[in-house]
């Protein structure tokens, strides 16, 4: 009967009987074996790339001393290999720990399996990493995974230089994301939350508890949310001296004014009505809120109010004396009143040519004046008292 082989280093068991006289060249042979696997250490070097249909091997050799069975085994080159190199260990049924170490040169990946070739069954090797694999042993679909996918720790684990976590790179305080344009996710779980006991930097930013601090020199601080969004703050917000607190804004300055300033050419716009303390305006429409307000218009100084064109309640100006101040000529096509004097006109009342129908000047009593003086005419009356008549022709 001929000898057989454990499945996972290849131990020569020789069959009952068999190698009388040799048997001790079979078993030193085996201590080698287990030497090598216990405590092996070996440089691979590869010559190419490879391809995943055609790889590297990697061997576990029944029987003899070979390069798979090494407890650690690091790869090398003679030169840059030009592309991910491919390894496979064999055969596909041994199981096996193996810690490796990729030192190709190039920063050449390497991708290492046992089966048939798949992405979903492999595991690549960056470059100048170390990593502990488990190759299970599974023939043709055997599956390469890490050791330490899963490790648990109890108690404090000291660390000496820096940690590569998949693709996040702890270094001393700095974390930094080894994948190209990668991003860094800090995600708590559930209602968990993102706890950080001191000040934060981010790039030029400074958070400091309610505090955001700009470090660039005269720098800007831009809040920019993406596409149509909008930045929600939920309570009143302070911008220097100003307080924004719903619809409400507040100087926070004593007696501070509140100055809307636009750029160059450009304006204040206001898209719906504005209440100025008591006064609303809408539109082309000035209001006063105030129950039974004035609305005042007062220039400063010698200035003056003007109005280009104005409509006073459709024409109606009542209970007010015009010209009561400073009297001026009036333009008017109908004048209507109870009494007409120089002292309350400013000055003698010229018709200007027109017909006084009906006229009660005085109560009737015309005292100290001359009728008909520059140009005589007939008065009727019922009675014509006077200290002298005369007619002149």
């Amino acid at each position: 009967m001929a000898s057989t082989y454990t499945t996972n280093l290849g131990i020569e068991k020789p069959a009952t009987g068999e190698q009388s006289g040799t048997w001790g060249a079979t078993t030193n042979t085996n201590f080698d074996i287990l030497d090598q696997a216990i405590g092996g250490i070996e440089a691979v070097t590869l010559s190419t790339a490879g391809s995943s249909g055609s790889p590297t091997a990697l061997p576990i050799t029944d029987g003899a001393v070979s390069t798979g069975r090494n407890k650690y085994i690091e790869f090398v080159d003679g030169g840059d290999l030009g592309a991910t190199a491919y390894v496979q260990l064999t055969p596909n049924d041994s199981e096996k720990v193996v810690y490796f170490r990729n030192s190709l040169s190039g920063s050449r990946s390497i991708l290492i399996f046992q089966g048939t070739y798949s992405s979903s069954r492999d595991i690549e090797i960056p470059n100048g990493k170390d990593v502990v694999l488990k190759f299970d042993g599974g023939g043709s679909t055997a599956v390469v995974t890490y050791l330490q996918a899963n490790e648990y720790y109890v108690g404090n684990t000291q660390l000496v230089g820096n940690l590569d976590v998949d693709n996040i790179n702890i270094n001393g305080n700095t974390i930094i994301s080894t994948d190209t344009n990668g991003d860094i996710n800090i995600s708590p779980d559930g209602t968990g939350t993102v706890v950080i006991d001191t000040d934060l930097d981010v790039d030029n930013i400074n958070v400091n508890g309610n505090t955001i601090i700009s470090t660039d020199t005269n720098g800007d601080i831009n809040i920019s949310p993406d596409g149509t969004g909008t930045v929600v703050i939920d309570t009143d917000l302070d911008v220097d001296n100003i307080n924004v607190n719903g619809n409400t804004v507040s100087s926070t300055d004593t007696n501070g004014d509140i100055n809307l300033s636009p750029n160059g050419t450009g304006t204040v716009v206001i898209n719906t009505d504005l209440d100025v303390d008591n006064i609303n305006i809408n539109g082309n429409t000035i209001i006063s809120t105030d129950t039974n307000g004035n609305i005042a218009l007062t220039p400063d100084g010698t200035g003056e109010v003007d109005i280009s064109k104005v409509d006073i309640a459709s024409g109606e100006i009542d209970g007010t004396t015009i010209g009561a101040n400073s009297a001026a000529a009036g333009t008017f096509t109908t004048l209507s009143a109870t009494t007409l004097s120089a002292t309350t006109l400013g000055s003698a009342v010229d018709l200007n040519s027109q017909a006084l129908t009906n006229a009660n000047i005085d109560s009737g009593a015309i005292d100290g004046t001359v009728i008909g003086g520059l140009l005589p005419a007939a008065i009727t009356g019922t009675t014509i008292p006077g200290n002298i008549l005369c007619v002149v022709r």
